[in-house]
């Protein structure tokens, strides 16, 4: 890794970490994230730096933490114009805000970074964000007019039930949803 560049070297560590935390290997990840420390204040490494120190904060219990690091590496990724270092840790600030309770925000950001990933042609972090909106129950809002493409078959079926005039429960009945999946379909 020494041999890297600076913003190689950090992007490397990254990756190492989140391999170390997605095997529940809250050690290793700490240890390659203290490899980080000498280069946290270097202007190319510092928001990767302070993402994966939130990435550890979130895998160990400190969800206040990882916030107030994913929200300053977000700000740094925004100010220095690097999209792809924001788009992912917006993608870290959801999966902490979910941590923290506050689901309804996240989604609510999930959804804004899903349409501006879709804008911008960038489908891995489009298709992240959709992921982690179907954990929180949700999917990604469907593109403004697309129209009667842009629903999923279900939503089509509930559609037509509600355009026919049955209430929730009976479409529920019908599609086999409960009451309250159909009220947020329509």
């Amino acid at each position: 890794l020494r041999r890297l560049i600076v913003v190689d070297r950090a992007l490397a560590i990254e990756v190492l970490v989140r391999e170390a935390i997605q095997r529940d290997d809250q050690s290793t990840a700490a240890e390659w994230a203290r490899t980080l420390l000498d280069l946290e204040a270097h202007p190319a490494a510092s928001e990767t730096a302070q993402r994966v120190f939130a990435q550890i904060d979130l895998a160990s219990g400190a969800a206040d933490s990882a916030l107030r690091r994913s929200e300053a590496a977000l700000a740094r990724a925004r100010l220095t114009g690097s999209l792809r270092d924001a788009a992912e840790t917006e993608l870290l600030r959801c999966r902490t805000l979910v941590a923290l309770g506050r689901r309804t925000e996240a989604a609510t950001e999930l959804q804004r970074v899903a349409a501006s990933a879709r804008s911008r042609g960038d489908e891995g972090e489009r298709r992240e964000a959709a992921r982690q909106l179907r954990a929180l129950g949700r999917r990604v809002a469907p593109e403004r007019g697309s129209g009667w493409e842009g629903l999923t078959e279900r939503e089509r079926e509930v559609a037509l039930l509600a355009a026919e005039g049955f209430g929730n429960r009976a479409i529920g009945d019908a599609v086999f949803l409960s009451p309250r999946s159909v009220a947020g379909i329509v």
